[in-house]
């Protein structure tokens, strides 16, 4: 006979159990739309940090990455210090080599790990927040909510796209440093050892993306919003945050030799922020209602210069009004001013008051849009809260049940039609290119994808209005590499007078540039002189002894060339 005492432990085991496994089904109907994106290549920056990055390949660069911020991609410098996204490209490509599924496997299990861990600070939020739901109900209506920020559409640019596994680790360690001092909170302390946990947590965060800092402003919200956060040890806890914050800017400084990515694209300071008040607007709409995306909001704003204008004032008052909501519900909804403001704080370093190299991302929206989510949770749970007749609880659990259905399925058919756009470049820089043709960067973009697709009959005419009318004084990136595209598209086409003129135009706006001479080379190849085509790229792997995108090109080409001369 079984010992009646044993019951209850038995009971609660059960229930644990039974909870697990809702929680990681949430976790597997988050990942399972991204099954498409395994056979997806690399595209766009994947190229420069991850498929010619030198500094992934071997363990013994693992020092030179937490010191130099060159070893974050190659070719182009990119301003950013994100260390430990690079070793996780490093035990990618220790497992795989090159093959993108095991890249995008990462990405995806990262998600439905991420989601589980949503899931889990969703519950202990509606716990805190004071929601009197009873039973397994808050664990439902958190997994709900987990999953309505899941499958949210604007997450595929974070999911599909190797490059923004930056988002995805930062969002690990954020939520798990979130989760540990949610745990702290139930225990009415945040012991030292804890703290300094959280403190170590954030760290990695932070060498995961910048991003991380806005943690220091979810602490205290939570201090002003939950009462029950307002525990023992609050205060050390902040300043242990805040010393991984200044550890990580004295890594940052050391590393990149600067704080901001690159001056203010309007132009000052204050252009910058008129602007951004449209932006802050364009990131709520694509919070609430996800159309009409693009990988690229290049050309997208004006820059604004008063704060006069009608756009500025608009969105401004949006924004106030907002605020105030998020205000107003603070005592009888303290969720949903969580859920609002953690919003605003996470988008807070992405602001471009220390600017950044765009306006506006979708992938700036990962960990922000968990704010929806809480949004989610906290009117769930007061629509189903106790206190009603039983007939009224099953009416309002089944509408609820259709609500969630409804809005999950939306979401999934949003997300499947936007997953092939990330299959590859051409793919991206059509549907770009579709949303913003006046876009100058974006044309570029879309042209590059066509010539090295092959198709230059459809990447002359965008190539040709690239360098229409350009003065041969330019030298930006976009105007030399449009004008030597140009010409290899007239080459290539037939036109080989021209191409060759336009090229030696390219070659004259700037003398030092390897582009023309790469895509010189690259015209070589392509009619089969790879002698012709060896010597152009030397001449360019002169001009950039760094590249290492031309000197693989040059030991490609004399492999090649070693191996017709070679008798058999």
């Amino acid at each position: 006979m079984n010992d009646p005492s044993n019951g209850p432990s038995s009971a609660d085991s059960a229930s644990r159990r039974t909870s697990w496994l809702l929680v990681l089904l949430t976790a597997l109907l988050a990942a399972a739309p991204y099954g498409i994106a395994l056979f997806h290549g690399f595209v766009w920056d994947d190229v420069f940090v991850v498929v010619e990055n030198p500094h992934i390949r071997s363990a013994r660069w693992i020092p030179r990455i937490f010191a130099d911020a060159r070893t974050y991609a190659s070719g182009l410098f990119f301003p950013t210090y994100r260390p430990l996204v690079t070793l996780g490209y490093m035990a990618d490509h220790g497992l795989g080599g090159l093959n993108p599924v095991l890249f995008h496997l990462h990405n995806v299990a990262l998600h439905a790990l991420n989601t589980a861990l949503a899931a889990g600070i969703l519950l202990r939020l509606l716990r805190l927040s004071g929601s009197s739901a009873e039973g397994r109900l808050p664990l439902v209506v958190s997994c709900v909510a987990a999953l309505v920020w899941a499958l949210h559409p604007v997450q595929t640019e974070v999911v599909a796209w190797v490059k923004s596994r930056d988002e995805l680790q930062c969002a690990l360690f954020v939520f798990i440093a979130f989760l540990v001092f949610l745990d702290g909170v139930r225990r009415s302390r945040i012991s030292p050892v804890r703290a300094a946990s959280i403190a170590l947590i954030l760290l990695l965060a932070l060498l995961s993306k910048e991003t991380a800092a806005a943690f220091l402003l979810a602490l205290p919200l939570c201090w002003w919003l939950l009462p029950r956060a307002r525990v023992r040890g609050f205060a050390g806890l902040c300043g242990l945050c805040a010393g991984s914050l200044a550890v990580y800017l004295l890594l940052r400084w050391f590393a990149l030799g600067q704080i901001r990515q690159t001056g203010y694209l309007a132009g000052g300071f204050w252009p910058q922020m008129l602007t951004m008040v449209r932006v802050a607007v364009r990131y709520l709409r694509l919070a609430v209602a996800p159309g009409d995306q693009t990988s690229d909001y290049s050309g997208f704003f004006e820059i604004q210069r008063s704060p006069f204008a009608m756009p500025v004032l608009f969105s401004g008052v949006l924004l106030v009004a907002v605020l105030a909501a998020a205000f107003a519900a603070r005592v009888r909804q303290p969720l949903v001013s969580l859920g609002i403001l953690w919003f605003g704080a996470f988008l807070l370093p992405v602001s471009n008051i220390i600017p950044t190299m765009q306006f506006l991302a979708e992938r700036f929206l990962y960990i922000p849009l968990l704010g929806l989510g809480m949004l989610v949770a906290a009117l769930m749970s007061a629509f189903l809260s106790a206190g009603m007749s039983p007939k009224e609880i099953i009416r309002r659990r089944r509408l609820a049940g259709v609500l969630a259905a409804v809005v999950l399925a939306a979401e999934l058919a949003a997300t499947s039609l936007r997953l092939p756009v990330w299959k590859d470049d051409l793919s991206l820089f059509a549907d770009a290119y579709a949303h913003a043709p006046s876009s100058r960067r974006i044309t570029w973009q879309y042209a590059v994808a066509l010539f090295n697709a092959g198709h230059f009959e459809r990447a002359l005419p965008l190539y040709r209005d690239l360098a229409r009318d350009m003065p041969d004084t330019a030298r930006d990136q976009i105007s030399t590499e449009a004008v030597t595209g140009y010409g290899i598209c007239l080459m290539m086409t037939g036109s080989l007078e021209e191409g060759v003129r336009q090229t030696r135009r390219a070659m004259g706006m700037v003398p030092d540039s390897a582009a023309p001479l790469r895509h010189l080379a690259f015209y070589h190849e392509r009619k089969g002189d790879l002698k012709a085509a060896l010597e152009a790229n030397r001449e360019a792997l002169k001009r950039a002894p760094d590249d290492s995108r031309i000197a693989a090109k040059v030991a490609e080409i004399t492999a090649r060339i070693e191996q017709t001369t070679t008798p058999h």
